[in-house]
């Protein structure tokens, strides 16, 4: 049986992360709420890797292109493209083209708001 990225403690690893996030910026410290969800969404990568999930691996990728961490997130993409290399059906390598191009946005906007890691 496949597990499913939702279903596992990495993804409310990264939910926790995006609500320190939101919690940071509604009581004027975004700085330290950053901080924390950094090290919340690396914990969440590294249990995606574990697991060899595709799903958690771009979803933490996603996470640290909101915060502007361009050099994680090419990490992460390398990390995923090992996942989909391995995949028996060549379905995983066919969802990695539109994943990048969301990431590239996601940092391009990061960017844009002057958020950089």
């Amino acid at each position: 049986m496949t597990r499913r990225w939702n279903a596992t403690a990495g993804n409310a690893l990264v939910e926790v992360g995006d609500a320190s996030l939101r919690i940071g910026e509604v009581g004027g410290l975004p700085k330290p709420s950053e901080a924390r969800a950094r090290w919340i969404y690396l914990a969440a990568l590294v249990l995606a890797r574990k697991h060899r999930l595709l799903d958690g691996v771009l979803r933490a990728a996603e996470a640290f292109a909101t915060l502007g961490d361009r050099e994680v997130v090419n990490q992460c993409i390398c990390f995923a493209e090992g996942l989909a290399g391995h995949a028996s059906d060549g379905k995983e390598h066919d969802r990695l083209h539109p994943a990048k191009a969301r990431l590239a946005a996601l940092l391009v906007v990061a960017e844009s708001k002057g958020t950089n890691a």
